[in-house]
């Protein structure tokens, strides 16, 4: 309810000590989810819209006005069009519209993959050192990195938890599942997440565009 009622509450309402206590409220609980350092979340969101610049500088200054006071007609059609149309557009064809401008929830739902890397007898280079010895990019894998600072147990441990962070989600899990089914053993491989590994060899996380 925060959320959509702040928002309305400064798009709306007139009474400037409303007003002040709603954009103060808004202000905090950007701050506060700004202060928990959550995973994947484009904090920087949360930076810009507790800040004098945004809604703040927009819905507190004195003299402020609304949608009814534009000059053009056409302008508040146009931002409707943007905030609702964009948003409904985006989650009912999300081959169309990225999730960011379509404000569609974003807690592990996005693209993902996991890779499973064969493990090599003793004294061979395994298939992830072979990425190393074999591919030039723009730094090591994660767990030659890992294993430099730490020990190879250690890196283990790091990388497996992203794993098990993924599996937190209902589609991690289904594609753990839907990969064990083409394994012959899963202690024969080392699973990395699939982030992870794009990072490394291409450089950026690669994200696929999804059927329409």
């Amino acid at each position: 309810m925060l959320e959509f009622g702040a928002p309305v509450i400064l798009l709306f309402v007139t009474n400037r000590p409303v007003v002040l206590v709603t954009a103060a409220i808004m202000v905090i609980f950007h701050l506060y989810i700004t202060s928990n350092f959550p995973l994947a979340v484009p904090l920087e969101w949360n930076i810009f819209y507790s800040s004098r610049w945004s809604g703040c500088s927009c819905c507190t200054r004195p003299g402020t006005s609304g949608l009814g006071s534009m000059s053009s007609v056409w302008l508040p059609i146009l931002i409707m069009v943007i905030l609702f149309g964009v948003p409904v557009l985006g989650n009912l064809r999300p081959d169309l519209i990225s999730f960011l401008p379509a404000a569609r929830y974003y807690a592990g739902n996005w693209a993902t993959g996991l890779w499973a890397f064969r493990r090599t007898p003793e004294g061979q280079p395994s298939c992830e050192e072979r990425i190393d010895l074999n591919i030039v990019k723009s730094s090591k894998n994660q767990i030659t990195q890992l294993t430099e600072l730490y020990s190879s147990e250690v890196a283990e441990i790091f990388l497996q938890k992203a794993v098990a962070w993924r599996y937190m989600n209902s589609h991690g899990r289904a594609l753990s599942s839907l990969m064990l089914t083409h394994l012959d053993d899963a202690e024969n491989y080392d699973i990395r997440e699939g982030e992870f590994v794009m990072s490394s060899v291409v450089g950026w996380q690669v994200r696929r565009r999804p059927p329409a």
